[in-house]
């Protein structure tokens, strides 16, 4: 043990001196956690070798195609209400099952926003219509009334352009 200026030698408790090196445990569980380090650090390398040397050519784009919705003249189809379960109003209340889309002009982006924003409230409107019919009115009605009654509520929500027609894709009660 070498002692510096202004260092004063370690004693244990039996009065004996002792070494300041690190006890033989520390030292191995030491060499183990560089052991790990070093074996990640070269995992990490080796991967990142093998990456860059089997890399291809960059990621292909797939063809794109045009929109399956999409109609002549650049309009699209918009069939983002779904399929709506609504029930009809009266005392014998019926399940009414309707899936409504309608063409729009894809190419006008404000308008193509402002009807998926108000898709909660197209919603609404055809709840509201058809929870207002009872059964028996609801069997009575012709679908051009129905489809005019809900186009006219429609467009009375936009603001930015105007549904020409709708199309019910499925219309039944239950």
């Amino acid at each position: 043990m070498t002692l510096t200026k202004g260092s004063a030698p370690r004693y244990n408790r039996t009065m004996k001196r002792v070494e300041d090196r690190p006890s033989s445990a520390l030292l191995a569980l030491y060499r183990i956690l560089v052991g790990i380090v070093l074996a990640l650090a070269l995992v990490l390398a080796v991967g990142t070798a093998y990456g860059f040397i089997r890399r291809g050519p960059g990621p292909q784009r797939a063809e794109t195609f045009p929109a399956e919705n999409e109609v002549s003249g650049g309009e699209n189809i918009f069939s983002g209400l779904g399929t709506l379960r609504v029930s009809s109003g009266g005392e014998n209340p019926e399940t009414v099952i309707v899936t409504i889309a309608f063409p729009y002009n894809g190419g006008d982006l404000p308008y193509a926003e402002e009807l998926v924003s108000r898709i909660p409230d197209f919603k609404n409107e055809v709840a509201g219509y058809f929870g207002s019919l009872s059964a028996e009115e609801l069997r009575a009605a012709e679908v051009e009334e129905i489809n005019r009654t809900l186009l006219g509520r429609f467009n009375g929500l936009l603001r930015l352009g105007q549904i020409r027609e709708l199309f019910f894709i499925d219309y039944i009660w239950l």
